[in-house]
């Protein structure tokens, strides 16, 4: 496994950051994108697969409140029609300013591409660890991008993360909690 092998201040930061911040629902990732965002000296990435993580959840929060709330649906016949949505184009139009709101609000992060060789580590990681698809997309584009760390939330990617590392001869990339990194930034 490749490492990212860091060569500058770079952030990477996972799905769940931005919509804490974008949803203002967890405190201490909203402090650390506020303490990104004033800390010139640190550059923030994300992937364009980010975003459309971002668009996923909008269309199931449109679609669980134009069914499961407004039409009164049961939470079996939910989760049957879950995968069936049938959005509108307010709905797309909602999800679009969402999106633009998104790059607006976050100009100090730059959303970007997967490297045709961060593919390959992406199909490496699906085929060696039990991260989900998305996880292995997220690490790939970290580790290609040369990041010193990745923020995330989640418990489970953290661990998996860690366990490569502790295989790996070198480390592949640092793997932290908002609180963590926001409390080694403010030192």
């Amino acid at each position: 496994m490749p490492t990212g092998k860091a060569v500058a201040n770079i952030i990477y930061l996972d799905t769940n950051i931005i919509l804490d911040y974008t949803d203002r629902r967890d405190n201490a990732s909203i402090h650390l994108l506020e303490t990104l965002r004033n800390k010139k000296r640190w550059k923030c990435s994300s992937s364009v697969f980010t975003m459309m993580e971002l668009c996923d959840v909008k269309k199931d929060h449109l679609f669980f409140q134009n069914t499961y709330v407004k039409n009164k649906w049961t939470i079996d016949k939910f989760l049957r029609e879950r995968y069936n949505r049938n959005l509108v184009k307010s709905d797309f139009d909602d999800i679009t300013g969402y999106v633009r709101n998104v790059k607006e609000t976050l100009k100090f992060i730059d959303f970007l591409y997967l490297t045709e060789d961060g593919w390959k580590i992406a199909l490496q990681l699906s085929t060696t660890t039990n991260l989900r698809t998305a996880d292995c997309i997220q690490l790939a584009t970290a580790i290609t991008l040369q990041c010193n760390s990745l923020v995330t939330k989640d418990k489970f990617f953290q661990d998996v993360v860690k366990e490569l590392n502790d295989k790996s001869e070198n480390e592949i990339i640092k793997i932290k909690s908002p609180q963590v990194l926001t409390e080694e930034i403010e030192k």
